[in-house]
C-alpha cells in the first residue's frame, strides 16, 4: 500500500501542476496562512467526499481527534489515510469497495462515532458497511438494503417464510427474517434479488405448486410477463437464514445469470438433466458479471481476479456485490399477449390459473387474460372493464374471480364448471365515486372487499340467490 501510495503520488504531481503559494485567510483579527501540504493521489475516479476522522477519548481521558481521513470515490473504493508516525506523509493505510458488479461506486462514506466501522452509500441505494478487525483490517458486514423507488406490488410466498417486492427501480427483491442465536434475534433482510430488469416491474404473484418448489410471475412495461422459478442455492440459502424448512425440487436449477444485455435470466445446472440435456454453465462474459462472493469475507477488497461463476449457498444475508450478480432466478417462460404495460397479475389458490391485465383505455385493451400454467397457453380472455383493470382476485374456493378498475366498477365472474379453468361474468357493479384500486376476498369466499379513491372501504356479501349486494349500507371507513 506504502509503495502504491508513493508512485501514485509522484506520477500525479509530475503530470499536474500545484502552487505552493499560501492563501491569506482573516478570521476576525487573526490572519492564517492556508499552504498546500500533500496530495492524496490513489483514486483512478471522481473523488465524491472526503471526511476527518471522528474525536475519540483518548488514554488520559481527555477527547483527541487523530490525523486520519476517509475519501469515497466512483472507483468503487473507500481509503483510509493516516500519515506516516516517522516521516509525516500521508498513506492509504486500508481500501475496500466493491468488486465488479453493476454498481457505480461510492457517493459518500462517514465514520462511525466511535471510527470503529465505516459507512459507504451508492447510486442504486445501496449501503457497505465494514467494521474494523485490527490495527489496518476491516471486515465487511450485512447491513439494511431495499428499494430505492416506489414499490408497486408485494407477495407472500406460498408458506408465507419471505416476502417478495416489485417495484420502480426495475428489481424485485425477497425480504426474509434472519435467524440468529445472538440477539436481536430475529431482523429483517434483502436475502436475494431474483429479477434485475430493464423496465419497471408492475406487479407480482406466486402460484401454489404442491411440492414442486417455488415460482412467481412478474408483469413489467414491457407488455410482457415473466414466469421465474426459484434456484436451488436460494432455498439452500433460505433454510440457512430463516432456519425453516422449505420446498426443494429434483428439476431446480442451481442458478441463473443474465447476459449482457439482455434481460433474460438462464439457468445454470451444476450436473446433466435427466432428458440427457448437458449441465450449462455461464459464459465467459457473464462470468466476469457474475464473480462469487464468500458470506463471510465477501467484498472487502477491491482488487483481485475473476473467477468462473460458481453457486454459493449463504449462512447469512448477502452483501449489495452478492444481490446485484448472484441471487437471480431462472426465467421458465415467456406470456405474450398484451398491447399494453402490464399492470396487474394474480394466480387462482390452486395454482392452475393466472390472470393478467394491462393498461387499456377501451374494452379490447382492457380484457383479463386467463392462462393455464400447465401449458402456458391462453385459455380465454375477459371483456368487462372500459378502463384498466388494476386488481385481481380469486376467492379460496376458487368459484369466484374479481377485478376492480379505473372505470369505477368492480366485476364478479364465476366459474362455469366444478374442475373447469373459464369463467363468465355475472355481475358488473359502480363500487364507488372514485377509482376502485383494491380488492379481496374473506377467508369463507362469501364476502369481498373493496376500496377506491372515494376514501371508501365497502365490504359486499353474497346471497343465496346468487346476487351480490352491498353487506352494510354505508361504506365501512
Amino acid at each position: 500500500s506504502s509503495s502504491s501510495s508513493s508512485s501514485s503520488s509522484s506520477s500525479s504531481s509530475s503530470s499536474t501542476s500545484l502552487s505552493s503559494k499560501g492563501h491569506i485567510v482573516r478570521v476576525g483579527d487573526v490572519k492564517y496562512s492556508v499552504l498546500l501540504e500533500s496530495v492524496l493521489a490513489l483514486h483512478s475516479d471522481w473523488v465524491y467526499s472526503v471526511v476527518w476522522h471522528p474525536p475519540v477519548k483518548a488514554e488520559a481521558g481527555h477527547m483527541e481527534q487523530p490525523m486520519c481521513l476517509l475519501s469515497s470515490s466512483m472507483d468503487k473504493t473507500m481509503v483510509v489515510w493516516r500519515p506516516d508516525p516517522d516521516t509525516g506523509v500521508w498513506l492509504d493505510e486500508a481500501r475496500v469497495g466493491a468488486l465488479g458488479g453493476n454498481s457505480l461506486g461510492f457517493y459518500g462514506g462517514l465514520f462511525s462515532p466511535q471510527a470503529d466501522r465505516i459507512l459507504g452509500h451508492g447510486y442504486a441505494g445501496s449501503f457497505h458497511l465494514w467494521s474494523k478487525k485490527g490495527a489496518s483490517l476491516w471486515a465487511p458486514e450485512v447491513t439494511v438494503s431495499g428499494h430505492f423507488g416506489p414499490v408497486h406490488d408485494m407477495a407472500w410466498d406460498p408458506m408465507g417464510a419471505y416476502v417478495m417486492t416489485v417495484g420502480q427501480d426495475k428489481t424485485a427483491r425477497i425480504f426474509a427474517p434472519w435467524d440468529r442465536s445472538t440477539p436481536p434475534p430475529h431482523t429483517w433482510h434483502e436475502i436475494a434479488r431474483p429479477q434485475i430488469h430493464g423496465y419497471e416491474l408492475n406487479c407480482v404473484t406466486f402460484l401454489e405448486r404442491s411440492g414442486k418448489g417455488d415460482r412467481m410471475v412478474t408483469g413489467a412495461d414491457e407488455k410482457i410477463l415473466r414466469v421465474f422459478d426459484a434456484p436451488q442455492t436460494f432455498v439452500d440459502s433460505l433454510v440457512n437464514i430463516s432456519n425453516v424448512e422449505h420446498i426443494k425440487s429434483a428439476l431446480q436449477p442451481m442458478a441463473a445469470s443474465q447476459p449482457p444485455l439482455g434481460l433474460s435470466n438462464k439457468p445454470y445446472f451444476a450436473e446433466p438433466q435427466a432428458d440427457g440435456t448437458a449441465a450449462t454453465a455461464a459464459s465467459s462474459s457473464s462470468a466476469s458479471a457474475m464473480q462469487t462472493f464468500d458470506d463471510e469475507e465477501g467484498g472487502g477488497d477491491a482488487g483481485g481476479e475473476e473467477e468462473v461463476f460458481q453457486p454459493v449457498v449463504l449462512t447469512q444475508p448477502p452483501f449489495e456485490e452478492h444481490l446485484q450478480q448472484s441471487t437471480l432466478w431462472p426465467e421458465a417462460h415467456k406470456l405474450y399477449g398484451h398491447g399494453n404495460e402490464v399492470i396487474a397479475t394474480c394466480s387462482s389458490r390452486n395454482g392452475k390459473l393466472v390472470a393478467s391485465a394491462c393498461k387499456g383505455t377501451s374494452p379490447a385493451q382492457s380484457a383479463i387474460i386467463l392462462w393455464e400454467t400447465a401449458t402456458w397457453t391462453k385459455v380465454s380472455t375477459l371483456v368487462a372493464h372500459t378502463l384498466s383493470v388494476v386488481q385481481m382476485q380469486f376467492s379460496h374456493d376458487d368459484r369466484y374471480f374479481l377485478s376492480v378498475s379505473r372505470d369505477r366498477h368492480w366485476c364478479l365472474f364465476e366459474r362455469e364448471s366444478e374442475e373447469g379453468l373459464t369463467y363468465k361474468l355475472v355481475k358488473r357493479v359502480s363500487g364507488g365515486e372514485r377509482i376502485l384500486w383494491a380488492c379481496d376476498w374473506s377467508p369463507d369466499s362469501q364476502y369481498f372487499a373493496t376500496g377506491s379513491r372515494d376514501k371508501s372501504i365497502k365490504i359486499w356479501g353474497l346471497v343465496p340467490i346468487g346476487i351480490v349486494s352491498p353487506l352494510y349500507p354505508s361504506p365501512i371507513l
